[in-house]
């Protein structure tokens, strides 16, 4: 995420704060993966090959808050829990001219299908060029133990 001061919250107050306001059009849940990042392997051609990339978890409606250019396949693979959508320099780091929807990765013993690829933000864009899977849906939905979420809204013009 961004540096800076940003908050983190709880689940429960997260989703209270989204629902209460009728000036508030959407909002969006964010929350760290893995700080340090994560290893992904990609298998081609019977090689493996081990990546370390940042990824974070979102809410499968982060497109109502934020606009990803897609120029491959659909945001709307991030409702699949098995899902996940990179950045474009990241797709060609891993698998070159070729297309990377359909492809697997693995991380941590589990395997994703890439859903979308989307053009890399701008330097200064608050989103950061880096692998998004979803939140599962149910995650922390009565939690107040530990607060993990960056929120976001996109109010009602």
């Amino acid at each position: 995420m961004p540096s800076g001061n940003l908050a983190v919250v709880f689940r429960p107050l997260a989703d209270m704060f989204i629902a209460s306001s009728p000036h508030i059009e959407a909002g969006t849940l964010l929350r760290n993966s893995s700080p340090d990042g994560i290893t992904f392997t990609v298998e081609q051609e019977g090689r493996r090959e081990n990546f370390r990339e940042q990824m974070m978890l979102a809410c499968p409606n982060i497109g109502e808050v934020f606009a990803f250019d897609m120029l491959e396949g659909t945001l709307e693979s991030l409702k699949n829990p098995d899902c996940l959508i990179l950045p474009h320099h990241i797709a060609r780091k891993m698998f070159g001219d070729e297309s990377a929807v359909g492809r697997q990765l693995t991380a941590g013993g589990r395997n994703y299908a890439i859903g979308g690829v989307y053009s890399d933000f701008p330097n200064n864009a608050l989103l950061q060029n880096i692998i998004y899977a979803p939140v599962p849906p149910d995650e922390r939905l009565h939690d107040w133990d530990l607060g993990i979420y960056y929120t976001y809204i996109n109010p009602k013009p």
